[in-house]
């Protein structure tokens, strides 16, 4: 069974805690026990990373693509169950994404596909995107082959920090003010501005670059500090286990 704490609960006290990325080590101040013993590991991302570095599989992608990575965002889940307003109307989502989408394609001469997201369903929507093709369940092999991503703020982003893949972010008039927000700071913090697909887009600049440095700040705080151990989380915390002799 998974509890979810808050770290300021004075009934807090855990005997260890996994960290992954130095912004984690630095949040558990707060809980009441101080002799925590730290295991530093990495974001569970890093495992998938781990996994797919580890496959060396014949890779049957031959050409040149960029990859989006869907979030479901007018039937997300979330929104669903807990009977919010999505973040923006299907209608309006889709006509403005496949918009910018063509407009992408006629100027870097690139083809996007869609990386689904885990929990859509596309059986009911059929497929959105006006054909294009969606990726299920190889999201992280087909980021490392890419020439480029485009994301609004997915987590899955993560991947393309790994392997150095430049980073568009798009945005919307349309988009509720949360989720726009969310949209900016996933930028600011690798020193990108979105892109307002609300715009007139023959005037639109698209960055294609990475600055280096910010990537290697944002993985080494949010991914994997530096010098944490190469090996999945559950044989980092193994380790842990063995030289406690349990």
């Amino acid at each position: 069974k998974s509890i979810i704490l808050n770290k300021d609960n004075s009934k807090v006290n855990p005997s260890f805690i996994i960290c992954g990325g130095e912004k984690a080590n630095k949040s558990y101040s707060g809980f009441s026990n101080v002799n925590i013993d730290v295991i530093k590991t990495h974001a569970l991302d890093y495992d998938r990373y781990l996994e797919e570095e580890s496959k060396n599989d014949d890779v049957y992608i031959d050409d040149n693509y960029a990859i989006f990575l869907d979030e479901d965002v007018p039937f997300h889940p979330d929104h669903l169950h807990h009977g919010d307003d999505p973040d923006c109307d299907p209608e309006k989502y889709y006509s403005e994404l496949n918009y910018f989408f063509k407009f992408f394609e006629n100027s870097f001469g690139l083809p996007v596909l869609i990386a689904a997201h885990p929990r859509a369903d596309y059986n009911i929507k059929e497929n959105p995107f006006d054909g294009r093709k969606i990726i299920l369940g190889k999201t992280i092999h087909y980021v490392k082959y890419s020439t480029i991503v485009l994301s609004h703020a997915s987590t899955a982003k993560n991947f393309a920090i790994l392997y150095n893949k430049p980073i568009v972010y798009i945005d919307s008039d349309n988009y509720s003010c949360g989720f726009r927000g969310d949209i900016l700071g996933h930028a600011n913090a690798l020193g990108q501005s979105p892109v307002n697909i609300s715009n007139n887009l023959s005037q639109t600049i698209i960055n294609d670059q990475i600055d280096i440095r910010l990537y290697k700040i944002y993985k080494e705080t949010y991914i994997k500090e530096a010098g944490t151990p190469e090996k999945p989380v559950w044989d980092v915390y193994c380790d842990y286990l063995d030289s406690m002799n349990v």
